[in-house]
């Protein structure tokens, strides 16, 4: 059985002059190691004034990466969830609905 890899883009959305913008949008590669068990690895990070790529693609493959890019943005990550479980994105295992949150993700081409 092959394992299955996906890009999946995780961001948090702001309002700004009535226009909803990610700030930030991050996009991970996870592959899938077993049945219950997945890595993200970073690749890039955009936000209202800067987008950086740490993680390089190709053919579905990571062929050059910045470690010290990818742990950067794992702390960030860090940071981030713990500032989303502080303002109550999940209330007892449930969305909180007061808090709008989207993601996407693609299952790129082989």
């Amino acid at each position: 059985m092959g394992r299955l890899s996906e890009i999946i883009s995780v961001a948090h959305y702001q309002e700004i002059n009535g226009d909803l913008v990610a700030d930030p949008d991050i996009s991970f590669k996870i592959y899938h190691l077993t049945e219950n068990q997945q890595s993200w690895i970073p690749l890039e990070i955009r936000q209202v004034m800067a987008w950086r790529t740490v993680s390089y693609l190709e053919n579905n493959k990571i062929v050059r990466f910045s470690p010290k890019g990818q742990k950067e943005i794992a702390s960030f990550c860090s940071m981030w969830a713990d500032n989303l479980k502080s303002q109550g994105w999940h209330i007892k295992g449930k969305t909180n609905p007061k808090i709008k949150a989207s993601s996407s993700y693609f299952t790129p081409l082989t």
